[in-house]
């Protein structure tokens, strides 16, 4: 049914069979065609168990009380929406640096934002879809998160909407995916800092290794993807454009990134800044 040889990290013991059909390579083909559902099944099943076995360890008075820091961590369900990306944030995230790299060692501006040629770039645009889809209805159903994490939902939809409906800037698609690399960092932050405290070794650690993950793919390497998209539109206008969708969608495109980085640079400096307190000694 699927192939074996085009599957998850290309090749070696972590080989897994892609569910997304290789041909065409296309995120909106795996949608169309049904073959998609897989992520949505995982996503939930992932959630919902967590969320029954949070809720079972509760009643039993075996699950750990918090810390009092957020009030939100009495919801089930905001512990368990935690869960999921720190499972699925992984595979996911070296997909897209693997397919990057792919896609980037070529120096093919065709192929960098041509159509999709790649079925492993296909399926990591299909399944951070996905994500997002899942994860903005969960949101909305259970009532979780806030203003930011709603507007970064937001413009991610929006430039995923693009990408799916051209199928295409591979490049791109790929260096912005990789940025979920830092969310199971996050995660386990987040909940070690609510259950066990900001002055627990395991609450700093992750948020070191949060930070340093952060700064690297969701500064730097964003940095370089939204300048290089950014150039690569300026291009199309007075040269040959490589990148598949008309001119205006590449500047409303080319915009979205432009916001999406200043929220993360946003959200960058507030880390630096618990940074440089935990240095100093104080509550991260």
């Amino acid at each position: 049914m699927h192939l074996s040889v085009q599957g998850w990290f290309r090749q070696g013991f972590f080989l897994w069979p892609l569910w997304c059909p290789p041909d065409p390579p296309c995120p909106l083909h795996c949608i169309a065609s049904g073959r998609f559902l897989p992520f949505v099944a995982l996503h939930l099943a992932i959630f919902y168990i967590s969320a029954a076995v949070i809720y079972i360890l509760r009643k039993k008075n075996k699950w750990p009380e918090h810390t009092g820091f957020d009030p939100s961590f009495d919801q089930t369900f905001y512990v368990a929406w935690h869960i999921p990306m720190m499972v699925m944030g992984i595979p996911l995230s070296l997909m897209a640096i693997m397919g990057g790299r792919d896609v980037w060692i070529t120096g093919d501006r065709f192929i960098e934002y041509g159509y999709i040629s790649d079925p492993l770039v296909a399926e990591v645009g299909a399944w951070f879809s996905c994500f997002l889809a899942v994860d903005c209805c969960l949101l909305l159903i259970h009532r979780l998160g806030g203003k930011e994490l709603y507007m970064h939902h937001a413009i991610f939809i929006i430039g995923t909407g693009l990408w799916i409906r051209h199928c295409c800037a591979s490049l791109t698609l790929c260096l912005l995916v990789s940025q979920e690399i830092s969310s199971p960092a996050l995660n386990l932050f987040t909940l070690c800092r609510a259950y066990k405290g900001t002055n627990s070794t395991w609450t700093q650690g992750f948020f070191v290794i949060f930070a340093v993950f952060f700064f690297i793919f969701r500064v730097f390497v964003n940095t370089f993807g939204t300048v290089h998209f950014c150039c690569e539109v300026i291009h199309g206008f007075w040269g040959t454009q490589a990148l598949r969708m008309a001119r205006w969608e590449g500047a409303s495109m080319a915009l979205i990134l432009l916001c999406a980085w200043a929220l993360q640079v946003h959200w960058a400096r507030k880390i630096a800044i618990k940074f440089y307190q935990g240095i100093r000694g104080r509550e991260v």
